[in-house]
């Protein structure tokens, strides 16, 4: 007879999915994540450089009313993305620590591995909306 696996819902920050409990998808579960974490990166930098396309190309140029809408939400992208990038982190942490437990050991550190990728995305997403907001002012 065929047992079927128990699902159960696994929510990251305002993403959710529908993943089999094993006692070894943990580790699909990292992947997910820092899988995640780049979709994230990718999905801000795609819709800063919407807003910067928008602008730059705009016939007649944007008003100052545009403008500010357009830098309210680049700060607002630009930060909403590292803050999914944090719940990844915090999401991958947790996931080491009860890998680690499943296999009797101790995760040293379990935030700060691969945190320089963390980082470096949030950086690229900061200093992206810093460039755009510059821009959009600029003209």
């Amino acid at each position: 007879m065929i047992e079927a696996w128990p699902l159960r819902i696994l929510q990251v920050g305002l993403l959710s999915r529908c993943v089999i409990h094993e006692p070894n998808n943990n580790l699909g579960e990292l992947t997910f994540a820092k899988k995640q974490q780049w979709a994230a990166a990718i999905a801000v930098v795609t819709l800063l450089g919407a807003i910067f396309g928008i602008s730059h190309n705009a016939n007649p140029p944007l008003s100052c009313a545009e403008k500010s809408i357009a830098s309210f939400l680049v700060v607002l992208i630009s930060l909403s993305g590292v803050r999914f990038l944090w719940s990844f982190q915090n999401h991958l942490c947790e996931t080491r620590k009860d890998v680690a437990t499943a296999l009797g050991k101790k995760a040293p550190d379990p935030w700060w591995r691969g945190s320089e990728t963390l980082f470096a995305l949030a950086a690229t997403l900061l200093v992206g909306g810093v460039v755009v907001g510059w821009f959009l002012w600029r003209h």
